[in-house]
């Protein structure tokens, strides 16, 4: 008869062969409960049925976990789920023959606590599973503790720091001499202040409409460029010397020039050149004509005839025999009026951008002047005549810098001011540009103080503890009152990340 022997959850092999060992019987029954310490490694199996064999006794396994029959059969032991199995038929109460003499088989009845028994096993991978995803879960709060832990001591903390600084007024009311050959500085009642005298020149030309008719007779006009491929020796050609087109019209020069001699390169001719300006020898618009070459009649018969000769490489133009638009005096006036304010607004615009930053420029402190002009006799085709200007503008500049600075050293201070509330009132400036020196009314109502480098400041108390640095930073003359607020609550010295520090200077 077979025994059976009920393990434990926790036994291992060597506790099964053990208890198997004990028992009476040659033939065992052995029983594994589920989740049972053998049910995760095939080899478990292995080693239990070879010590089993060699005690000379014979076994199987019962159990209702999936995962134990299947690594059980998996190595030949046989193994049965005690519930699902087929039984014989275990007890059985033969009754007499009644009611029609019918015998009746009266099967063993299953408990509550059997049933309970036969639900259907979980997995063991399953189990894995849930232990798998615990530690991912378990990774994830600890790297979350870590995180909060480092930012609250190195990503968190930051210091707010509020300096009262101490003020100072400072009222004025006097001259102020603006001058290139005098160091800034402040005696009694007057401000001596080093200054610049700038100055921007442009130049612009613009069509404007001519009013007026005029009878007409005008020569047409242009430049030739003479070619000296005759001689080394320069030729002289008196005033009007003719020059003479392919098609006979002729053009003389104004007034007297010499060519070049041409050069000679191995021993051979490189011509000279000169440029003339011509004018034609009739009016009329049958003389504009366009470029061409030109001979010289008054060498022809000669050698210098081909030697001599010229070229122009624009059209003659102007010639005219009839009515033409002209400008009235109050055309000039208006055109030279209107072109004033375009150079004036111009050169103002580019002052300003010109000038630097730093550099203050007051009202009135500036001239403008034209300084030529010229209006071209010939008027185009559309009626209209063109106006050409030069101007310059010249202004007064000092630096607000030095005016600072040397507020700054009348205060007593060496270290720099800074001004927070300022009204300064500039009068009316007389100007010297022989000189170079400007003159005016200087007043001024202020509140200044001390100029502290914050990022020098943020560096000096970095990492320092918060309850000393009251002490340090009010050390210094110019700061009536320090507090500091560090954040979190725990934090107790200033990040030594200067970009965690905030100063607010009040």
């Amino acid at each position: 008869m077979k025994e059976k022997i009920y393990i434990e959850k926790s036994d291992s092999v060597s506790s099964i062969v053990k208890k198997t060992a004990n028992a009476e019987a040659s033939a065992v029954v052995i029983y594994i409960p589920r989740f049972s310490k053998i049910s995760s490694e095939p080899k478990d199996f292995k080693l239990l049925k070879r010590e089993i064999e060699n005690l000379g006794k014979s076994f199987e396994i019962e159990s209702v976990d999936d995962d134990v029959l299947r690594l059980a059969k998996s190595v030949g032991i046989k193994s049965s789920n005690p519930f699902f199995r087929k039984n014989k038929k275990t007890v059985s109460d033969i009754f007499s023959p009644r009611e029609g003499g019918i015998t009746k088989d009266v099967p063993v009845e299953v408990g509550p606590e059997d049933i309970e028994e036969v639900k259907p096993a979980k997995s063991h991978t399953k189990k894995k599973h849930h232990t798998a995803k615990r530690s991912i879960i378990n990774y994830i709060l600890i790297a979350l503790v870590i995180f909060v832990f480092l930012g609250g001591f190195y990503i968190l903390p930051k210091a707010d720091i509020t300096l009262t600084m101490e003020k100072f007024s400072w009222d004025f009311s006097g001259t102020m001499l603006v001058s290139p050959t005098e160091n800034t500085q402040i005696a009694n009642s007057q401000i001596v202040i080093k200054g610049e005298l700038f100055q921007q020149k442009a130049t612009h030309g613009e069509l404007y409409p001519a009013s007026a008719q005029k009878e007409v007779e005008k020569h047409a006009s242009g430049t030739l460029t003479i070619f000296n491929a005759y001689s080394s020796e320069p030729q002289p050609l008196v005033a009007t010397t003719r020059f003479s087109a392919p098609d006979g019209k002729i053009y003389r020069i104004s007034k007297g020039v010499t060519v070049p001699g041409a050069k000679i390169v191995n021993n051979e001719i490189v011509p000279s050149t000169i440029n003339v300006e011509v004018v034609a020898d009739k009016p009329g618009e049958e003389y504009n004509i366009a470029a061409t070459k030109f001979r010289i009649p008054g060498f022809q018969g000669t050698a210098r005839y081909e030697g001599f000769y010229a070229e122009s490489y624009a059209p003659m133009t102007g010639g005219i025999v009839g009515t033409i638009q002209v400008p009235t005096n109050e055309d000039l006036v208006k055109a030279k009026e209107s072109l004033r304010r375009k150079l004036e607004s111009g050169l103002r615009a580019k002052m300003r951008i010109d000038i630097p930053e730093d550099i203050i420029v007051i009202d009135g402190a500036s001239d403008f002047i034209i300084t030529d002009e010229n209006v071209e006799e010939n008027v185009n085709s559309a009626g209209n005549f063109r106006l050409t200007s030069s101007a310059t503008i010249r202004f007064f500049g000092f630096s607000k810098t030095d005016l600072i600075d040397a507020i700054s050293r009348h205060l007593g201070s060496n270290t720099g001011l800074v001004a927070i509330e300022e009204n300064f009132v500039y009068g009316e400036p007389e100007l010297d540009f022989k000189e170079g020196e400007m003159t005016l009314r200087f007043s001024a109502n202020s509140t200044w103080r001390r100029d502290l480098d914050l990022n020098a400041l943020k560096e000096a108390i970095k990492g320092k503890k918060g309850n000393d640095l009251g002490l340090q930073i009010g050390r210094d003359s110019g700061i009536n009152a320090v507090r500091v607020e560090l954040w979190p609550f725990w934090v107790r010295s200033v990040p030594k990340n200067p970009d965690k520090i905030t100063i607010d200077l009040q």
